[in-house]
C-alpha cells in the first residue's frame, strides 16, 4: 500500500511540532540545538498562507491561515465576514508549516513577489501563496507543468493548508461586555471542508 505524499508532508509538520516542544532535559549529552536561522521567525510578524482556486470551472472558496501573533489579526477580528476564509493558527504551528515548506523547496520553486492580488482567474488550476512580512511567494499550478516537480509540490502544500484549515476553529476574542467568556465564535463563521 502506497502512502500519499501529502500525508507524509503533514506527518513532517506534526513531527516537527512534537519535536520542538520543550523536553525538560537540561542535562548535557542531548541533541545539538537547532540553529536560530533554521527556525523561521513568526512571533509578531504578518504571516499568511493561502490556497486560492484559479480554475474558472470550479467555485472553491480560498482558504487561508494566519499566525495568532500577527498584527493583521486585529483586522480579521474587526471584520470577520471579509476574512471568513482565513483562520488563525498558533505561532509554533505556523513556524513548523513554513519549515516544512522550506524542506520541500517551496520557496525555491515558487515565484517571489507574487501576492494573492496579482493572481488572475484562469492562470492555472490554483495557487498557494505565502506572505511573510513584506515578502510574497506564489506557487501556481498551471498548464505545461506536468513534467516538473510543481504538481507534487503543489498537491502537498495545498493539502497541508486544507488539512490545517479544516482542523482549526475560527475563534474570536469575546467582547469586553462579557468578561466571563474568553472566546466567542462569530455568528457568520462557518466550517469549510
Amino acid at each position: 500500500m502506497r502512502i500519499p505524499s501529502y500525508l507524509l508532508f503533514l506527518f513532517v509538520i506534526l513531527l516537527a511540532a512534537c519535536s520542538s516542544a520543550p523536553s525538560g532535559n537540561s542535562g548535557s549529552g542531548g541533541a545539538e540545538p537547532e540553529e536560530v536561522s533554521d527556525v523561521p521567525t513568526v512571533t509578531g510578524r504578518i504571516i499568511r498562507v493561502e490556497w486560492v482556486n484559479l480554475d474558472p470551472r470550479r467555485n472553491d472558496p480560498p482558504l487561508g491561515l494566519i499566525n495568532r501573533s500577527s498584527p493583521e489579526l486585529r483586522q480579521v477580528y474587526a471584520n470577520p465576514s471579509a476574512w471568513t476564509h482565513v483562520k488563525p493558527i498558533d505561532d509554533l504551528t505556523m513556524a513548523n508549516l513554513l519549515t516544512a515548506f522550506k524542506e520541500y523547496d517551496f520557496f525555491d520553486e515558487a515565484s517571489k513577489g507574487r501576492s494573492v492580488e496579482s493572481l488572475r482567474m484562469g492562470e492555472g488550476k490554483g495557487a498557494v501563496v505565502v506572505k511573510n512580512g513584506d515578502e510574497n511567494w506564489a506557487l501556481v499550478f498551471g498548464p505545461g507543468m506536468a513534467d516538473t516537480v510543481i504538481p507534487e509540490l503543489y498537491r502537498n502544500v495545498k493539502h497541508a493548508v486544507i488539512a490545517l484549515h479544516s482542523s482549526t476553529y475560527w475563534l474570536a476574542p469575546a467582547s469586553e461586555q462579557d468578561p466571563n467568556r474568553t472566546f466567542r465564535i462569530p455568528s457568520n463563521a462557518r466550517r469549510v471542508r
